[in-house]
């Protein structure tokens, strides 16, 4: 079967769908990866083909990475980040989705259910963070707050704002194809052809565990991880990790705004404060990172796999994307999340209700000293390394991309 992949967003978005079609590959399958023109190179690599989306994939994150973003404002950040471009979007998902037998993708909600439609072929949703309403816990996007009423209500207000934000955006490419408008709903119910769209959640119920009233189209396959650890690093970088204890990894990954050197600023301070050795990943805003360098921090720049780095770790400090975490929690390391936007305050919560790291600092409360009395918390507390090493043992019995290409199999068998 050919698959046409559609991947919108950064490394977080992008790398899970490389790792998924380099397994279907190995089944026999093809596979065409549709994402920003970044990213071309690691796809071809594993052998997908690949279209690249219109549009700056640096313009997209910097429109949602602003700081103060909140979900109230996440709607019209993401219309300012596709403005412009949208139809041309949609045209490219279009053209690469030609000749497929059927199409998986990342957060897209209902606009690549539009080409699935259009082309009238199997389509399958896959997500990183929990979209489908339950009583459980809120949509990630809302604060972390108790009570089965309000965690309902978030998903209804929700939906009804992502599905009239659609139908909005969507309304002149809809017509110009010739696909019915659907209608504004308080859930997210998608439908090709009569079929119900099924749902993947590339998230181990290891961490966090699947809600009674999910419907038996939604599927937990575990996190779609790198199992693969070798990596050659950088003689510098290997020298520093030999020449002392394990160091504490920072990093913020693709995370890119304007604030971000005073973020680095304030990193440096709490490192001096604190004499920790440290690994401080300039990630995509390695070109200002602090000049001042210090006996006990190394500065790196470029890839990284987190998979061989983060064994070699103390802890680890990120932006809490959900690969991120996953990466942190699987190499069993105590993890503080310093989150920039969207659901990472979410996963910042549920590594510290279960007790493998400290309270997360939102980006906007972040001082020097705020993070050096959180990374003493961090290396000291030996809950943290204790709970956290047992997360990291029962993750990597997982095979989350093993477990997708296995109910994507059967998933389009049986449409």
């Amino acid at each position: 079967m050919l698959f046409s992949m559609v991947a919108i967003g950064s490394t977080g978005d992008v790398r899970p769908y490389i790792l998924l079609g380099r397994e279907l590959q190995r089944r026999g399958h093809q596979t065409r990866l549709i994402a920003f023109a970044p990213f071309e190179e690691a796809a071809r690599q594993v052998g997908m083909d690949f279209l690249p989306l219109p549009g700056s994939l640096h313009h997209y994150m910097e429109s949602l990475m602003r700081p103060g973003n909140l979900a109230v404002t996440f709607l019209p950040q993401l219309q300012k980040a596709i403005a412009g471009c949208k139809d041309a979007l949609m045209d490219s998902i279009l053209t690469g989705s030609q000749g497929a037998d059927a199409i998986l993708s990342t957060f897209s909600l209902s606009a690549v259910n539009a080409v699935a439609e259009k082309l009238h072929i199997p389509y399958i949703q896959t997500y990183y963070f929990p979209l489908d309403p339950n009583a459980d816990f809120p949509l990630p996007l809302f604060p972390q707050l108790p009570g089965k009423r309000y965690a309902g209500a978030s998903y209804r207000i929700s939906w009804l704002a992502i599905n009239a934000f659609e139908r909005h955006m969507l309304a002149d490419w809809r017509k110009a194809q010739g696909i019915e408008a659907p209608p504004i709903k308080s859930e997210p119910i998608l439908t090709v052809d009569g079929h119900r769209v099924p749902v993947l959640y590339a998230i181990s119920p290891k961490l966090l565990e699947r809600p009674s009233d999910w419907d038996d189209n939604i599927y937990m396959t575990g996190f779609w991880q790198e199992e693969n650890e070798e990596a050659e690093p950088d003689p510098e970088l290997q020298a520093f990790l030999d020449a002392g204890d394990a160091p504490v990894y920072i990093g913020f990954g693709s995370m890119v705004s304007s604030d971000m050197e005073k973020i680095f600023d304030k990193v440096v301070a709490a490192l001096r404060e604190t004499g920790l050795r440290a690994i401080v990943d300039g990630g995509w805003s390695s070109d200002i990172l602090p000049a001042e360098k210090l006996p006990n921090v190394y500065y790196h720049t470029g890839y990284i796999n987190h998979g061989w780095l983060f064994p070699r770790m103390r802890a680890v400090v990120h932006h809490g994307g959900a690969g991120t975490t996953a990466s942190g929690l699987r190499a069993g390391r105590p993890t503080l999340i310093i989150p920039f936007c969207g659901e990472q305050a979410f996963w910042g919560h549920q590594v510290y209700q279960r007790e493998l790291g400290p309270k997360p600092i939102q980006r906007s409360l972040l001082t020097a000293s705020k993070l050096a009395d959180a990374l003493r918390d961090l290396c000291c507390d030996a809950r943290y390394a204790q709970n956290a090493a047992q997360m990291g043992e029962m993750l990597r019995q997982e095979d989350g991309v093993g477990c997708a290409a296995d109910l994507i199999e059967r998933l389009i068998r049986e449409w």
